[in-house]
């Protein structure tokens, strides 16, 4: 077991990217639980309706993210990001006063397009500051702080929504509008910050473009390992992250019966459960296999949907409860392992004349996958087939830990993270 030790060759400007991360993350954590029930409990909008107008999220995200790969590429990351933290703003500020479905789907789209381009460009900032340093380390702090977040933020919710009372939740609403726009000012402070530097052949022997070679979308999905990554990336996101918001509140308050203060304990335990367990496992994930690990935290997500599924079993139980908390602490562990592994096997591919194209492509894949996750759920919900969502859903997260193990032939061993970094220690 290694100890802790913080990274080495990382410029200072990154731990300033950490606190606007969270910010806006305490902001989010305050809404994430309660999108769905403020806009059916609150709103009045259908679940199946409610749960399109969120893979509504995914499309519009999907919309946007070639256009913010290409962005960031050609202006830099900051521009981007500072852009996109503005919009997710004012799309906030929207979903306070929505009242309908039409007006959800403006609100939602903005929100969606703004985190869509701020995300993009964040990764590709992070690895621009942290470019000398172990990437699984970087990239596992930036999720530790996002995670941290969105537990304060979760826990504070969890203790002041009211379904009975409109205002609790436009106030959560307002205050994660603010917290954008705290982010946005922040980097507004780091002027030339994150500039690309001079790409060479020796940054991805494997993968550097050649001289003639048109720079785009297409060179990126040309790259074999890159492709295997963003099918793997789109199946697991649709069968875990994609359910967050969709899929996991509507069975569990309405399968297996639980409150809504149940789930807002469910993303609390998952917060401490993540920034207990990285600080622990992190020092321990640098420098072994990446594909065997995001396969590991594939069978991981597929073991938490199956406690879900087992909580209709007890359905308005105190033990379905505990089910549901209990899944959501062993989901943690499965993003404890996956998020500081997966981001560096894309920036392990990428060159640095498309970082930010590698970068937009991965975060497409999440938005597919928040796209497709929830049209399941109301397509399935709709017909009353709950108990055939959470079978698929345990499948699939199986099929994406296949995937990852089959990864590991197309990568080298610097990609898949087996020789480790100097920086590590």
């Amino acid at each position: 077991m290694r100890r802790l030790t913080l990274p080495t060759g990382l410029d200072p400007l990154f731990w300033r990217v950490l606190a606007g991360v969270l910010v806006s993350a305490v902001g989010t954590g305050l809404t994430m639980p309660f999108l769905l029930v403020y806009l059916h409990d609150v709103r009045g909008i259908g679940t199946t309706a409610a749960a399109l107008v969120i893979a509504w999220l995914g499309l519009a995200a999907i919309a946007v993210t070639p256009a913010a790969g290409a962005f960031t590429d050609r202006i830099g990351p900051m521009p981007v990001l500072i852009g996109g933290q503005l919009v997710v703003g004012v799309g906030s500020v929207g979903l306070a006063f929505t009242g309908n479905v039409p007006m959800a789907l403006l609100t939602t789209g903005l929100a969606s397009v703004g985190f869509t381009a701020a995300t993009t460009a964040e990764s590709t900032l992070i690895s621009r500051l942290a470019r000398h340093a172990a990437q699984e380390w970087v990239f596992g702090l930036q999720f530790l702080v996002f995670s941290a977040g969105i537990g304060i933020g979760a826990l504070v919710s969890g203790l002041v929504v009211d379904v009975t009372n409109p205002a609790s939740f436009q106030i959560i609403f307002l205050v994660d509008a603010a917290s954008y726009f705290i982010y946005a000012a922040v980097m507004l402070t780091m002027r030339g910050a994150g500039q690309a530097p001079e790409a060479t052949s020796d940054d991805n022997p494997a993968d550097a473009l050649g001289s003639g070679e048109r720079i785009g979308f297409r060179a990126v999905w040309r790259n074999r390992a890159m492709r295997r990554v963003l099918i793997l990336a789109a199946v697991s996101t649709t069968c875990s992250g994609g359910q967050v918001e969709s899929g996991f509140p509507a069975y569990a308050t309405q399968v297996a019966l639980v409150s809504p203060r149940v789930l807002a304990l469910a993303f609390v335990a998952n917060t401490v459960t993540i920034v207990v367990g990285q600080l622990v496992l992190l020092p321990n994930i640098v420098g072994r296999s990446r594909s065997r690990l995001i396969a590991l935290g594939c069978l991981t997500w597929a073991v938490c949907w199956a406690l879900v599924w087992a909580a209709s079993g007890w359905a308005g139980t105190p033990v379905a409860a505990c089910l549901v908390v209990a899944a959501f602490v062993v989901f943690s562990f499965g993003e404890i392992i996956v998020s500081p592994t997966a981001p560096s096997v894309v920036n392990a591919l990428a060159p640095e004349q498309l970082r930010g194209r590698y970068n937009a492509a991965f975060s497409l894949t999440f938005s597919l996958g928040i796209l497709l996750g929830p049209v399941m759920t109301g397509l399935l919900f709709g017909a009353g087939l709950t108990t055939l969502w959470a079978a698929l859903i345990v499948v699939g997260n199986l099929l994406a830990g296949v995937l990852a193990l089959r990864l590991r032939r197309h990568l080298t061993g610097a990609q898949d993270g087996l020789l480790e970094p100097a920086a590590a220690t």
